[in-house]
């Protein structure tokens, strides 16, 4: 998370299929002149400060959109009308899930690609070991993302991303073209999924009894969902850390089971980092403008339709109280689910990009680099900090809060992480969960 902003003007590696053709695109003549050296941590002048502001603004949108998984129950996470009943939440929601829910962890996913792409090539140049260490790295993270979920809360997004990035390992050295060919079937792969079901059920369609039976079972699952959810609300509203952490074992066996299906949600962003990394975009964006407007636009006039369209379906009584096999609209759904969301992440990349060009803008957006210098850091600060506000053995405001007042509270500790990032950077080389990151990865003290 903090490293993918490595690499400072390391040119991008180019496509190729197998290690030999490696050594010979990345200059076969000056890697045999050049000793093997340590892969090293990525210290501060090697890094890309584009990346680094654009990590640190897309932390503002994992916080909006984790804000009501912090403040109330797992089940109203999806279905917040289960605990916020308001038609300012239900507005307020439709906002938040049209223009920030899933975009900005996927600009987040985006720059994980990034990184991998940078550390790859820096490895190369110096002739080290990159799997290894890579591996090392991965474990480090999946071993906070555990611990981050078990004792704290149970959103936790590391767990994911070092599963992924085991999976982006065997794609370090293919072609550019095969990278997003792999990308558009991953991708693609859901939809058909989805599709398929559907057909099915128009072949085979359930009985009017078994009809009846489903909507009724789905009736008595609502009732029982809310129960639960007053039942969970008093727990963390109450209860001391004990008792909460036993009710957050039952969370983490459901967020756990459809991990899989996560993780194949998330590989394909980070292939499509990858790819973008090699073709130079954010290491030298001044020769990308006319590209980078280009996005812009085009993100724009796919991802806000295609935004507003699914948030619009999603709300509708018919699909609510669905039963059975998707219909042909869910079915159009999945894929403005699939790509709607990475068009909008595009087009806002795509619009800071742009913005960071300007010398005046540069200016205004340079202080959130220290957040993305910091991003773990950041990101588990979030957790702490919320779940001592929400939690019982905290302030107890779990589910007390209005969700326009969660996202004002949302600006309020983001508007705190940015002067405390650049104040804690002015003492410190790393932050401090990336201090520990880079302990377990390298098996030393770095100061």
């Amino acid at each position: 998370m903090d490293d993918a902003s490595a690499a400072g003007q390391i040119p991008p590696l180019p496509g190729v299929d197998s290690p030999e053709s490696a050594s010979t695109q990345s200059g076969e003549g000056f890697m045999t002149a050049n000793p093997v050296q340590p892969w090293l941590p990525t210290q501060p002048d090697e890094r890309i400060a584009l990346i680094d502001v654009l990590r640190g603004l897309a932390l503002f949108g994992i916080i909006a959109a984790n804000m009501r998984g912090f403040a109330g129950p797992l089940a109203s996470y999806f279905r917040t009308d289960l605990l916020w009943k308001s038609t300012t939440d239900f507005w307020v929601q439709a906002f938040v899930d049209a223009f920030i829910q899933g975009k900005f962890i996927t600009l987040f996913a985006f720059l994980f690609g990034v990184g991998f792409a940078i550390q790859f090539a820096r490895a190369e140049k110096r002739r080290s070991k990159f799997a290894g260490t890579y591996v090392r790295r991965l474990l480090a993270l999946l071993l906070i993302g555990a611990i981050h979920q078990l004792l704290f809360w149970w959103g936790d997004i590391l767990v994911t991303y070092a599963l992924g990035g085991f999976l982006l390992i065997p794609f370090r050295k293919r072609q550019s073209k095969t990278i997003l060919i792999w990308a558009l079937v991953l991708m693609l792969l859901p939809i058909l999924g989805v599709a398929g079901y559907s057909a099915y059920g128009y072949l085979r369609p359930d009985s009017p009894q078994k009809v009846a039976e489903q909507q009724k079972a789905r009736i008595e699952k609502r009732k029982k969902t809310e129960a639960e959810v007053e039942n969970t609300v008093k727990v963390y509203q109450t209860s001391d850390y004990a008792a909460i952490f036993n009710s957050r074992l039952g969370d983490l066996k459901q967020e756990n089971t459809s991990q899989p299906a996560v993780v194949l949600y998330t590989l394909p962003i980070f292939l499509l980092g990858l790819w973008v990394s090699r073709q130079g975009l954010l290491q030298n964006p001044e020769a990308y403008r006319r590209l980078l407007t280009r996005g812009l636009v085009a993100g724009a006039i796919i991802g806000i339709p295609a935004n507003i369209a699914l948030v619009w379906g999603s709300r509708q009584a018919s699909v609510q109280a669905h039963t059975g096999p998707p219909t042909a609209m869910m079915v159009i759904g999945a894929a403005l689910l699939i790509f709607g969301r990475p068009a909008l992440s595009m087009c806002y990349a795509c619009a800071l990009t742009l913005l960071f060009l300007k010398k005046n803008w540069r200016g205004w957006m340079t202080p959130f680099a220290a957040i993305g210098r910091t991003a773990l850091s950041n990101y588990l600060f979030q957790t702490v900090v919320c779940t001592t506000l929400f939690y019982g053995y905290g302030a107890g405001l779990f589910g007390k809060i209005s969700l326009a007042w969660l996202f004002v509270l949302t600006i309020i500790i983001y508007g705190l992480e940015v002067p405390l990032s650049n104040w804690w950077l002015t003492r410190h080389r790393f932050g401090p969960a990336e201090w520990v990151w880079r302990w377990m990865t390298y098996g030393k003290r770095w100061r």
